[in-house]
């Protein structure tokens, strides 16, 4: 079995380091994960930008187990959250038109008062 040991890694790549690199090695795949900009002290006091990572290195062979193992777990799991997700966009998009509906309404209705204010208002201008 496949046992990611993950190590703590800053890299000056222009780019954002892919998450999974088997071109940088003949022998070793790289795998990473929470990859983010920081911005780092250099030695001399200067600032500059690095990408800050967490990073397992893996054997061809170890890779391709890996992989196996991760269809296996990923395919029901993902079909699961893929399920999940439609029934959540479904109900926020019924949320959205239950508010969107709302608020014309309540424009409706400050519309009106308004108009009621504004005849109010004329009405009562002629009388001072």
């Amino acid at each position: 079995m496949v046992k990611l040991i993950w190590k703590q890694v800053v890299g000056n790549q222009e780019k954002k380091p892919a998450l999974t690199d088997s071109v940088s090695s003949p022998t070793t795949v790289y795998i990473r994960k929470n990859v983010k900009r920081v911005l780092i002290t250099q030695q001399d006091g200067s600032s500059a930008y690095a990408w800050q990572y967490e990073e397992a290195a893996l054997t061809l062979a170890e890779y391709a187990e890996y992989e196996e193992l991760v269809a296996q777990i990923e395919t029901p799991a993902i079909q699961a959250l893929q399920e999940q997700n439609s029934i959540l966009q479904a109900a926020l998009a019924d949320i959205y038109e239950s508010v969107a509906e709302q608020v014309a309404n309540q424009e409706n209705t400050n519309l009106a008062i308004l108009e009621g204010l504004a005849a109010l208002y004329e009405a009562q201008e002629g009388t001072v």
